[in-house]
């Protein structure tokens, strides 16, 4: 009887922590001010020197975490002999002051012109503090001359 009591209180000690996790489509656009600064090296070598500030994100799903972000990334972009390599963090607060830390990692550069790459949510305070997910992202300035970055992927929270 003892065992099967234990049994019960594991299955739902569990049970009530899976329960608690909400997924999100992390689908959306950030819109930020860009004054990252590109250096030509040499032929064939160009370094990017990244700082975005973002404003906000227009998202899917109006549940989306992103939706309530803002603050900067940073990082460099190296592109040698037509390979991408490099990466950056992104430091955002959301409306609750909560911080969300995502990491990002360049893997392309579009035939616009437009930097290709995924991302990953690495941790936080508050709500992001065990938070997990990730996806893809196309970023850069546009025709109309602003700066977005399109998301997608899906993010979790405990």
């Amino acid at each position: 009887m003892h065992s099967s009591k234990l049994l019960l209180v594991s299955f739902f000690t569990v049970f009530s922590q899976v329960a608690w996790a909400n997924s999100y489509d992390a689908h959306g656009t950030g819109i930020a001010t860009s004054s990252s600064v590109t250096t030509k090296v040499s032929e064939g070598l160009v370094v990017v020197d990244v700082h975005t500030d973002y404003e906000k994100f227009d998202t899917v799903d109006p549940q989306n975490p992103l939706t309530t972000v803002k603050g900067p990334c940073f990082g460099a972009i190296m592109i040698k002999a037509g390979q991408v390599s490099g990466g950056g963090v992104c430091n955002y607060t959301d409306h609750d002051g909560d911080m969300a830390i995502i990491s990002w990692v360049p893997q392309g550069i579009g035939r616009d012109g437009l930097t290709l790459g995924i991302w990953s949510v690495e941790g936080g305070t508050g709500k992001w503090d065990r938070a997990s997910g990730g996806g893809a992202f196309r970023a850069g300035i546009r025709d109309d001359g602003n700066y977005r970055n399109d998301v997608t992927g899906a993010i979790t929270l405990p």
